[in-house]
This record gives C-alpha cells, structure tokens and sequence, in this order.
C-alpha cells in the first residue's frame, strides 16, 4: 500500500509537470494543421487545469481544524470522547478531503479491535466535503488502556479540485495532550508488604514528637535535646522547663520509587514490575494524604521530555495528589542511575523523622547502607518489593 502510494505521489507529480508544455504543444500543433477540435480540445485541457489548480490552490484557504478531549485526564479503563471538527469559512467548497488522526498506542478507539500490547500507533482516516460556510463534527470514542503522556499530533489534510486532478497536503490543527494516571490498588494489596508506612495520628508507644503540637511542659530531665528547653517558662521560675509535644508516629512520608527492576543495567527493565511498583507508590500517595499525611515522591527515573529527575518535596496541598499522579504518569525509565545514589544526593534535604516507603524489586548493598544510615538519622524505613504485590 505505501509502494502504491508512493508511485501514484510520483505520477500525480509528472503530469502536474507536463500537463501544461503538452497542451501547449497541442495548440501550436492545431494552429499548424489548421485543426480546430485539436484546438478546442488543447483550450479546454488548459482552462480546466488552470481552474482545478486554482481550486487546488485555494481549497483550504479559510479551512478551520478543531479538537476537543474530555476528559484530559483519566486512569486506565476509563474514557474520553475525541470531538474532531471541520469548519470551512469561504464561498467555493471543499469536494473532498481526508483527514488522518493518529492516535498513540496506550489509546484504543472503542469501535476497533487492537491486539493487546501493541506498540503501534493507529490512524483513524475521515472523509469529508464541507460545503460553503458549512461545520462537520465527527466524534471518536478512545479507551486508555495504559499509564503515560500521550500527544495526539496536529493532523495530516489531503484535499484538491474536485476531479482529483491536482492534490495537495497540509498539516492543520495543533498537538494535544492526554494524561493517563496510574492504575490505584485497594490499600490492602499493598499494606501486608509495607504495613504502616506513615504510622497513625497517635503512636502506642510514641517513636516520634511532633513539633508543631506544644501540649505543656514538664521539668526539664538531663539528656533533653536543647531545642525542647522552654526558655520563657523558665524565665517565669526558678527551674528548668522542657517542652511536652504531642505523640506522633511520623510526621511526612517520601515514596522513594527505583526504576530499576534488576541490578544489571543491561537486563533492561521488567515492565510489569515496573507498573507495578508506580501503583504502589501512587497507592501510598492516595492513602497517606487521605490520611492527612504529608507525602514526598523522588525517583532516579526521567520525566518524559525532560532530563529531571522525579522529585516533588512534601507537601499535603489540595493540588499534591494530582502532581503526584501526574508525575507518575510522565515517569520513563531508560537510564535510571542506582537508587542508592539519588537517595544519598537527597538525604540531606530530608524533613527530620520522616517516613520513607521504599519501592523496589533490587535490593543492592549499596541501597541497604544507605537505608541504614536513614534509619540512624531518625527516618523509619518501610520496604516494598512489587513483585510481593498479587495482581488485582
């Protein structure tokens, strides 16, 4: 079909070549012979092609292309309706025109049948002929079948004068993009791999104080960090005061997320660990701010279309869940660095006592010194393996 294609590209070219010095040549030959049909003929050809050129010409002048996608944002299942529309704004009509939409593989139209998996993408072709001042709408129903960015393109236009003669090509329109959110697990698929991540509102017995909750004081007991001595209490009397917080299991969580699914870069990536492990961390996400629990997310995994790394900080925001889940859907996983060193690089920076839930089916020693020395400077460590998580 693309050979077929191709030659009939080629044969349309010659004749938009020769059409005009054969008729040409046909007029001279008819004033020569003193032949009027060949003249009148000759005269025909040429008025004709002149007028499908300029048709060609002017055929998507004022020719208005619009796409519409609702819902923008959706998980995998759901759908969304593609509203194509097709306005032409002058007085000569369009006789034909075809219009090819591709749509990403991870998208499915909903009247199509694809083989599951398919890396291809699939063009949906419309025909239309859009008379003076005249709208068309054509609507397409798409299923998400998977996570991830998609951008649907500007779309290819094939039109010309209505014999066919003369064709021309335009790109009309411009890119959208469609974001596809992780699939959410039931909490309790993964809660008996990392049970507990952020710990409860009150601890029994407490492992953490939270600073911003001041219950009273007490007297002051030798070893008290210097930061819980309350100096305004001990200015009113003659002993020392240490503040009394309330109990808190964990102040924040970060979701530390490995993009690797083994400890040799060269065995590429497992994907459906890897999938696996982005629900997980989504899940986390979902449970903990529902908890009101602040939550963090870093990955030595790139964003699509950047050379970041995923990093977004603490937070319990309104807005926070939706970042999360839309980085997460942006996550690609070619040359994820060892996790222990992205971990090592953000230590620093750290809240103090925060949770990390640890994401991962590699478990290197790299990785396990630097969790322990987490676990030292107060950040309780929970690990997940995907691959312990069954299938829901």
């Amino acid at each position: 079909m693309v050979a077929d294609s191709a030659v009939s590209n080629v044969q349309r070219a010659r004749l938009e070549k020769l059409w005009l010095p054969t008729l040409l040549i046909c007029v001279v030959a008819a004033l020569m012979l003193h032949d009027p049909l060949l003249l009148a003929a000759s005269l025909v050809g040429i008025t004709t092609g002149l007028v499908t050129l300029g048709w060609r010409a002017r055929a998507l002048h004022h020719v208005v292309y619009a796409r519409q996608i609702d819902p923008t944002r959706l998980f995998p299942g759901e759908q969304c309706s593609l509203l194509v529309t097709i306005e032409n704004r002058k007085l000569l009509p369009v006789p034909w025109m075809t219009v090819t939409e591709v749509v990403p593989s991870g998208l499915r139209p909903v009247e199509r049948r694809q083989r599951h998996g398919s890396i291809r993408d699939i063009p949906w072709k419309q025909s239309y002929a859009p008379g003076p001042y005249q709208r068309l709408e054509r609507r397409l129903e798409l299923t998400a079948e998977r996570r991830g960015l998609f951008t649907l393109p500007p779309v290819t236009v094939h039109t010309g004068d209505p014999f066919a003669l003369f064709t021309t090509t335009a790109v009309l329109g411009m890119a959208h993009t469609l974001v596809v959110y992780p699939r959410l697990l039931p909490a309790w698929s993964w809660a008996p791999t990392a049970a507990r991540p952020f710990g409860e509102g009150r601890a029994q017995p407490p492992s953490l104080d939270d600073p911003l909750q001041v219950t009273g004081t007490r007297d002051y007991v030798p070893g008290d960090p210097q930061r819980r001595i309350h100096w305004k209490a001990m200015a009113r009397g003659t002993t020392l005061k240490s503040r009394v917080y309330e109990p808190s299991a964990n102040l924040a969580l970060t979701i530390v997320l490995d993009g690797r699914t083994s400890d040799r870069s060269w065995d590429g990536v497992e994907h459906e660990t890897l999938e696996r492990g982005i629900e997980l961390a989504a899940t986390a996400a979902r449970d903990a701010l529902d908890a009101r629990v602040p939550v963090g997310l870093l990955s030595n995994m790139l964003l699509a279309g950047s050379d970041q790394r995923l990093q977004i900080p603490i937070g319990r925001s309104g807005e926070q869940l939706s970042t999360i889940l839309e980085s997460l859907a942006a996550l690609v996983p070619f040359f994820a660095p060892p996790l222990a060193d992205v971990l090592e690089t953000h230590l620093p920076v750290l809240p103090f006592g925060a949770s990390l839930l640890v994401v991962s089916a590699v478990m290197t020693d790299e990785l396990h010194a630097i969790l322990d020395l987490c676990r030292r400077r107060g950040h309780p460590v929970i690990l997940a393996d995907p691959r312990d998580v069954a299938d829901v």
